[in-house]
């Protein structure tokens, strides 16, 4: 079976896991592993945190193509921070 994509989870896969700080930044030997795996395969973020707390580790990794954050609601362009599709809840549902 050849892959054409690696999805990341960022708490206790990159970083250990904290649910009220920002996640620590990936070791040198996870963006060493990281940058392997972009030769061959798309490499992206699918986290529930939200962009602002993942972005350092964005800028870290420098991953090129797409990521998902928010649980599924926010895909964004990982290089540029682009919102790509975002599926907000309306204010009245609240």
């Amino acid at each position: 079976m050849t892959y054409k994509c690696l999805m990341l989870d960022v708490d206790g896969t990159l970083s250990s896991y904290s649910s009220t700080s920002l996640p620590e930044m990936p070791s040198d030997e996870v963006v060493e592993a990281i940058n392997r795996a972009k030769a061959t395969v798309f490499v992206g973020l699918a986290t529930s945190r939200p962009l602002f707390k993942v972005q350092p580790i964005l800028e870290r990794l420098q991953l090129d193509g797409y990521s998902i954050l928010h649980n599924g609601a926010l895909i964004v362009n990982s290089k540029t921070l682009e919102i790509i599709e975002q599926q907000a809840l309306p204010s009245e549902s609240l």
